[in-house]
């Protein structure tokens, strides 16, 4: 399916950084701050046409300027949680999109916004009186993201395991490299600490990382189409997703 050319369809890639206690753990919302949020905004016309509105990082303590990108420098956490949702609500996406973003990143916001006692931020979706829920884990299935009103989530990881079952791996980085050719900005996860807890420059190398995951997201979206092969399963037009006439 071609996306009619009169009609942008608003995408928001998104991925996060966190602290971490501890080595060789996850972080845990109820501990662990949310210390950058990047965000690429694309008007989306299908078939490989897009345009990248805005990329935006969103980083706790101050950053150096990074060329062609809108860095907001938050004093706490809870202003930088809040400013992400006040950007996202003003780009209003039609498609939120990333890599292992409704396990992880989506939920991990919503987790730590809710420690951090942020009522109105899980009121992310086109019905500002709906609120954006986690399904619970069952099993072996994780805690997920599941429905964001108004908006349609495309997580790549997913998309990618489910089309594409023969790959070795299905990190970012091994998934770039198959399609785009690309790969991941070079860090080590155990840096993030010290990065951020370094000076305005060491913070703009974390943001630099963090921005690039959401580039890749959105460079797989752009090249493997998952919009218009889910339009043509369901036949449902896009106008029905929200999207508005240019």
């Amino acid at each position: 399916m071609i996306i009619p050319q009169s009609t942008a369809v608003r995408i928001l890639s998104t991925d996060i950084e966190c602290i971490f206690r501890e080595y060789f753990s996850a972080p845990e919302a109820r501990y662990d701050s949310v210390l950058q949020i990047s965000g690429v905004a694309v008007n989306y016309y299908g078939n490989d046409h897009a345009e990248i509105k805005q990329k935006i990082v969103f980083t706790l303590d101050t950053c150096a300027a990074i060329d062609g990108v809108k860095v907001v420098e938050c004093e706490t956490e809870r202003a930088l949680l809040s400013k992400w949702r006040i950007f996202l609500l003003k780009f209003d996406p039609d498609v939120l999109t990333g890599f292992y973003s409704n396990k992880f990143d989506l939920k991990y916001l919503i987790e730590r916004a809710e420690r951090l006692g942020l009522a109105t931020f899980p009121y992310f979706g086109r019905e500002l009186d709906e609120k954006v829920v986690i399904k619970p884990s069952a099993g072996r299935k994780p805690a997920v993201v599941e429905d964001v009103p108004g908006r349609m989530i495309i997580d790549m990881y997913d998309y990618i395991k489910e089309q594409y079952p023969n790959l070795s791996r299905y990190t970012l980085d091994a998934v770039s490299h198959h399609f785009l050719g690309d790969r991941k900005e070079h860090m080590n996860y155990f840096e993030i600490p010290g990065l951020q807890m370094g000076d305005e420059y060491t913070r703009q190398r974390l943001a630099k990382y963090c921005l690039k995951d959401s580039m890749l997201a959105y460079e797989l979206f752009k090249k493997l189409q998952p919009l218009e092969n889910i339009l043509d399963q369901t036949a449902v037009p896009m106008e029905c997703y929200g999207c508005e006439e240019q």
